[in-house]
């Protein structure tokens, strides 16, 4: 029997009994458990948006520091004044918008993370990088429906214009009221990747679509087999390309955005670093003019911002290690020993070609080549390539628009690694060939169904064995293919038609994601 001397009497219910003092818990650190706690880091200088200009925040990071950057945060707070008499403003979601370019910086100013174009980045990864159940997490329209909108309501944004692209259809029911005038967005935050139940506008909802994206009629496509009406086939499964305000309303974003969203870099490593030096997080904010569009009542006109939106209150939300035993031991082995990681980098390269030659007899190429070396890092992970509208860098509605399935841009495309094709043969976009090359690839993301490939269409070389939403192993264990021995990477898109309504050029962007080796010691960094 359990000697009761030193019992100690509780309450369980309505009952009061003695505990003895050896079956009492407390609650202990368990030293091999990670837990944050989450410091604000402010800029060092507040940035103002500029209409036609960029502007630059640095968050510094202090020296003592052992923290998480996969899970921290990026905020802020932005308005969007009201765009005049029967004027929407829209703002762009589903990609980057609002960013221009990504630094992480060691106290050497060596970049540890240098993402270039995160906009166009974002709008072909995002998708299919993210598991499918951490998208059904993100926000949907307040309601719980999109609404059926008249015609003076349909938008087509992020990727719409007259080409069909990546569109979506907005009601002002998908924003909730705030302050007599004010929009606010989802009633607090968005993550930039939210969701949606269709991907085109319901005037467009007919024979000619599969899983709510857009399929161009003709010959080459068996829409007997493919059509699917969008409304039945996805429940709150797209993703959303853009929110509105309401006619001649102030609009507030609020932006929260995980940084481990920035897939192929060390922001989206789940590590604890401690660099024992200052590091700074550089964010290069966009013009503002790049954020989103004017909508005009009357016949839906698409009309670049005239008007500055402000930011405010933009911070890092920094997940600090709060567990003191493992924060000291990372501490410990960064000045004993050093610690060595696999990270990956992503190089971003841009290509506007103009004109085209014969190619088959039927097609119109255009080709590009790309040297990957030791220089890139220690092995080749994956490559993403997408054919962009020609405007897609000029703003507006169609700012990052991805030339899809209903181009004549985009038919054919293939590629090859030191001289070896990549593909059988020359993949057939409009008959879905693209989307089955990849289709293992992205299995398990946000991006797996062809409704959501075939509104932002691009070609996956991923020469890891695991899928896109892998990327915690394929990212930071050896994986991949060496770069002792430089490697040359190209692509080849084939057109009937070479340019958006037969303007002659394109615009492609690449994104090499390399892995490096970061070693961390009490010396400082090295990056290989």
């Amino acid at each position: 029997m359990s000697d009761l001397s030193s019992a100690q009497t509780i309450q369980v219910g309505d009952k009061m009994i003695n505990v003895p003092t050896e079956q009492q818990y407390k609650s202990d650190i368990n030293n091999s458990v990670s837990y944050y706690t989450y410091r604000r880091l402010t800029p060092l200088s507040e940035p103002v948006i500029a209409l036609n200009g960029t502007c630059i925040s640095e968050f510094e990071i202090t020296p003592s520091q052992v923290f998480n950057l996969s899970k921290s945060f990026l905020e802020a707070d932005f308005t969007f004044p009201a765009s005049g008499a029967n004027t929407r403003t829209v703002v762009h979601t589903g990609f980057c918008a609002m960013i221009d370019q990504i630094e992480f910086l060691d106290a050497s100013g060596k970049q540890l993370v240098w993402l270039q174009n995160p906009q166009y980045y974002t709008k072909v990864v995002w998708p299919s990088c993210t598991p499918m159940s951490d998208f059904l997490a993100n926000p949907v329209p307040p309601d719980g429906t999109e609404p059926v909108v008249s015609t003076g309501n349909v938008v087509l944004i992020g990727g719409g214009g007259l080409n069909g692209g990546s569109t979506q259809s907005i009601a002002s029911s998908q924003v909730s009221t705030g302050a007599v005038g004010v929009d606010a967005v989802n009633g607090s935050k968005t993550t930039l990747l939210n969701r949606s139940n269709a991907l085109i506008p319901p005037t467009l909802i007919a024979a000619n679509t599969y899983n709510g994206a857009y399929i161009a009629t003709g010959a080459s496509v068996n829409t007997a087999v493919l059509s699917c009406n969008a409304t039945s086939c996805e429940s709150f499964t797209g993703v959303q390309h853009g929110i509105q305000s309401a006619v001649d309303r102030v609009l507030i974003v609020k932006l929260q955005m995980p940084l481990s969203q920035l897939y192929g870099t060390l922001f989206s490593c789940n590590k604890d670093l401690y660099f024992g030096q200052t590091t700074t997080i550089r964010i290069t904010w966009n013009q503002g003019s790049k954020f989103g569009f004017r909508l005009t009542e009357a016949g839906g006109a698409q009309v670049p911002l005239a008007i500055v939106p402000s930011m405010l209150n933009d911070r890092i939300r920094l997940a600090q290690q709060a567990n003191p035993i493992l924060a000291e031991s990372i501490k410990a082995d960064v000045n004993t020993k050093g610690i060595n990681l696999c990270v990956p980098f992503v190089w971003s390269y841009k290509y506007s070609l103009s004109g085209a030659n014969a190619f088959n007899g039927a097609y119109n190429v255009q080709s590009f080549l790309r040297k990957i070396n030791k220089n890139h890092g220690q092995r080749l992970l994956r490559v993403w390539t997408s054919q962009f509208n020609a405007n897609a860098d000029a703003g507006g509605a169609y700012y990052c628009q991805n030339q899809n399935f209903t181009d004549a841009c985009f038919e054919q495309v293939y590629s090859q690694l030191d001289g070896n094709n990549l593909q059988e043969a020359p993949l057939v976009n409009n008959n879905g060939e693209v989307y089955e090359f990849i289709q293992q690839k992205i299995e398990g993301s946000a991006g797996a169904s062809v409704g959501q490939y075939l509104s932002s269409a691009y070609l996956l070389n991923d020469f890891t064995p695991w899928k896109t939403i892998d990327f915690a192993k394929s990212d930071t264990l050896i994986s991949g293919i060496s770069l002792a021995e430089e490697r040359e990477y190209s692509i080849n898109f084939n057109s009937h038609g070479i340019g958006n309504a037969g303007a002659g050029s394109n615009l492609y962007y690449m994104f090499v994601v390399c892995q490096r080796v970061l070693t961390i010691d009490r010396m400082g960094t090295t990056f290989a």
